[in-house]
């Protein structure tokens, strides 16, 4: 899986519980679960610009 200070990457989300498995291709599936999200009505939209 490609990660960090590369191109092309995937991304992983923090807190998150996941699962790996494998195919019969030779390949992998990895599976998220619980992990934390924001609502998007709590957020003060105003809050993230602020003037120079």
């Amino acid at each position: 899986m490609r990660f960090g200070h590369i191109e092309r990457k995937q991304s992983f989300p923090l807190g998150a519980r996941c699962q790996i498995s494998s195919n019969t291709t030779g390949g992998y599936q990895l599976t998220f679960a619980d992990y934390p999200t924001i609502k998007a009505d709590a957020i003060n939209v105003e809050g993230l610009w602020q003037a120079l």
